[in-house]
């Protein structure tokens, strides 16, 4: 993924997945053919799950992602992990009376490493913070891949 494709996607479950996968490392898949879900098989289609492989002796564990792009306790969850992959987040609010930015009223997230080197300062926008906080995790990993 790039910036522009991920300055594209929206709060949902298609981000929740790129942030599971990428940011928290987890294994995700769309539309497992054979899943259980504690004991219940998963339905619909286009339905994100984690899958942690080996589970226990009738399969694998399977649970849909965290709704990090819209849940503020599943952000933290973000935050968290890139905490523990050292970098400090900072965010700022524009509102509409703000004219001096040039970007739409919403957050701005910051993720920066404080062990300083080669790793960047990303940055990301949005209306909700939510979604500031995956965008901008999602770009710091991104570099790092």
């Amino acid at each position: 993924m790039n910036r522009d494709e991920i300055d594209a996607l929206e709060p949902g479950p298609e981000m929740d997945a790129a942030v599971a996968e990428n940011v928290m490392g987890l294994d995700v898949v769309i539309n497992p053919e054979s899943a259980m879900c504690n004991g219940c098989k998963i339905k619909g289609q286009g339905a994100w799950v984690i899958i942690e492989r080996d589970y226990s002796e009738w399969g694998h564990k399977v649970e849909r992602p965290g709704r990090y792009s819209t849940d503020w306790n599943d952000m933290e969850l973000v935050i968290e992990e890139m905490r523990k992959n050292d970098f400090w987040w900072s965010a700022s609010y524009k509102t509409e009376r703000d004219t001096t930015a040039e970007s739409e009223p919403g957050y701005t997230v910051w993720f920066r490493c404080i062990r300083g080197g080669t790793r960047g300062i990303h940055w990301a926008h949005s209306p909700t913070l939510p979604n500031a906080v995956c965008k901008a995790a999602l770009l710091t990993r991104m570099e790092e891949l």
